[in-house]
């Protein structure tokens, strides 16, 4: 085909793609493990990253909790009366822990995968404060984000940060995929709960 015979629409999608795996490849790092972390984190079709400080002291059994108990009360505020025992109906993606030093807990990342269902990123901020808005909850703040990617940041690294003085074990201490089944850190079970689904982690992951 001739290039004068092209769309320029169809030039500039090519362009863009060419230009987005360029962006992908600026953020890998020498650890290959730590980049397929990160090439997996990317496939997914992430809307927004939340995260979600824990009030000062807050053990992480009891942040862990919290957590759970968060995506319990969203998922209801989000899908009302279709949030069941029914994989599609309940917000799916993955969560990131990280220490907070100062506050001696932890706060966690979660990058939520986009949905019919979802709602805007005002709505969904409100209905974030309602859930949150309990003693039940040690969820102190939270700060929503749509999701970008640019030349100059990828949160895919930055989660992956654990690579850094971890290892994998490590990882799977601070990783987990969540949904309707719920969210489990440390042992792995999170990765395996979710059968058919095309963001769960490859199974080449499993071990070093």
């Amino acid at each position: 085909m001739k290039l004068r015979n092209i769309r320029p629409d169809s030039i500039k999608s090519f362009i863009d793609s060419i230009k987005s795996e360029l962006v992908q490849d600026n953020h890998l790092t020498d650890d290959k493990l730590r980049n397929e972390y990160i090439k997996w984190l990317r496939s997914l079709t992430t809307k927004y990253h939340l995260t979600l400080t824990l009030r000062k002291g807050v053990t992480e059994k009891d942040a862990i909790n919290s957590l759970k108990e968060f995506i319990h009360r969203i998922n209801l505020k989000i899908y009302n009366k279709r949030y069941s025992r029914d994989w599609i109906n309940s917000i799916k993606g993955v969560a990131v822990m990280e220490d907070t030093i100062e506050m001696e807990t932890v706060h966690f990342h979660l990058m939520i995968i986009n949905d019919l269902y979802l709602p805007s990123k005002d709505q969904f901020r409100d209905k974030i404060s309602k859930a949150i808005n309990s003693e039940a909850l040690a969820i102190q703040e939270f700060h929503l984000q749509e999701y970008y990617r640019s030349e100059e940041y990828s949160l895919e690294k930055y989660l992956t940060k654990v690579f850094e003085s971890g290892s994998l074990q490590d990882a799977k201490d601070r990783i987990a995929a969540f949904g309707i089944d719920g969210i489990y850190f440390g042992d792995g079970r999170q990765l395996s709960r979710f059968d058919g689904s095309a963001w769960k982690l490859p199974k080449k992951l499993s071990a070093r």
